[in-house]
């Protein structure tokens, strides 16, 4: 298990790492309310103006606003009544502690044993085999990658100079390259090299991407697709993701450098269903494809 003390969330169950606590929290010295709870607090807002008003609104969407624990101990202390009892769990790091000793108990046996996975089926998505700008956008092409030329005469491995500095080998129709090598194994983006994966959702983990296949560190697994975005735009979906009106809990965006975002909420592929895990076995990596950039997921670590 991830070394570090597991911090609760002050209005449910839920525990986080430190480094863990998702975005849109609301925290002070004392303790923080998790994304969730957070939507269902009322901070006091000050009426002198409806310019303050509006300051602290925003304030509390992006998780900047300092929690009233007095108002929300008195809030739950009236939820939590005899009348309307709330379902209650241990603590996750109590929980920890308990699965670890059973483990032990069974002589490891459950540390390797596979978690159920449900018969659901993923939530409905647009699927793309590739990034789709929205309108008013234009893919960014940096030409001076297209000039980066390898050394390789035989095969592009490991060793071939794009691979390394992150650039994919390509030859079009019109005889442009970068590459002369033979045989090239530098074009997993363009040739789509996935690794075999399928969405799956566990009981209490919610949906990830299972990987049906081996995968040795730095074997590529995915391409991150989905709908390019401008910041402005990305910055009002995610606030209304944050919002207690939006159903939708998840984020799905990737920073894709050049104030564009990648958003794959509504479009994307199966990567959009790679969940967060404090103990990652896979990282993102930029490459450039053919002078534009694009995000890949990579194993850190044998799987």
């Amino acid at each position: 298990a991830f070394s570090g003390k597991v911090k609760r969330c002050l209005g449910c169950p839920r525990g986080f790492h430190e480094k863990c606590i998702p975005y849109g929290t609301l925290r002070n010295d004392l303790g923080f309310l998790c994304n969730n709870c957070s939507r269902e607090y009322d901070p006091p807002l000050s009426g002198t103006s409806e310019t303050q008003f509006l300051q602290q609104v925003r304030q509390r969407n992006l998780g900047h606003l300092k929690i009233d624990f007095a108002r929300f101990f008195q809030r739950q202390a009236l939820k939590l009544s005899v009348e309307n009892p709330e379902p209650m769990r241990l603590p996750a790091e109590l929980l920890d502690q308990l699965s670890e000793q059973k483990r032990k108990k069974n002589g490891g046996a459950a540390a390797n044993k596979r978690p159920k996975v449900t018969k659901a089926k993923p939530p409905k998505y647009q699927s793309i085999r590739k990034n789709v700008y929205a309108r008013g956008l234009r893919p960014i092409v940096n030409k001076e990658t297209l000039e980066h030329e390898c050394a390789c005469t035989k095969t592009c491995d490991e060793s071939c100079q794009n691979r390394l500095l992150r650039v994919e080998c390509f030859a079009d129709s019109k005889g442009n390259t970068n590459c002369h090598g033979k045989t090239c194994h530098n074009r997993q983006f363009q040739d789509l090299s996935y690794k075999k994966v399928r969405p799956i959702e566990t009981p209490g983990r919610g949906w990830g991407l299972e990987l049906l296949e081996a995968a040795d560190e730095g074997d590529f697994i995915v391409e991150y697709v989905g709908e390019v975005i401008g910041a402005e735009e990305a910055r009002q979906r995610l606030e209304e993701t944050m919002s207690r009106k939006s159903k939708e809990r998840h984020v799905f965006q990737m920073d894709l450098g050049n104030d564009q975002i990648i958003d794959a909420r509504h479009k994307g592929n199966v990567a959009r269903f790679i969940n967060h895990s404090c103990e990652p076995n896979c990282v993102l990596h930029k490459w450039n494809v053919r002078g534009l950039t694009r995000v890949g997921v990579f194993a850190n670590r044998p799987i």
